[in-house]
């Protein structure tokens, strides 16, 4: 089965299996397929996010935050809030 992988790749399944990390090309592929499958998830989330934030933008929910002060006003905020949540047992 590792004839099917380009000579780079070929290399390095050799390297990990011979460093004992994997014990066959079998395990390794299971393994790599399984982060894939995860890489792929986490992708999918973050193209539904990118579309609810685009969907959030065009609602005009958002926050116009215009300089430094601003933005260093906005972020105290959040820190207070969020001491008082903690403070609060929240």
């Amino acid at each position: 089965m590792l004839e099917a992988y380009p000579p780079e790749l070929q290399d390095f399944v050799k390297q990990k299996i011979a460093a004992g990390i994997f014990q066959s090309v079998d395990e390794f592929a299971v393994e790599a397929a399984e982060l894939y499958r995860e890489v792929d998830r986490r992708r999918e989330e973050f193209k539904s996010k990118v579309v609810a934030g685009i969907e959030q933008l065009e609602a005009g929910e958002y926050l116009d935050l215009d300089g430094d002060d601003e933005l260093s006003h906005f972020f105290d905020e959040v820190k207070r809030r969020g001491r008082e949540r903690l403070a609060a047992g929240e």
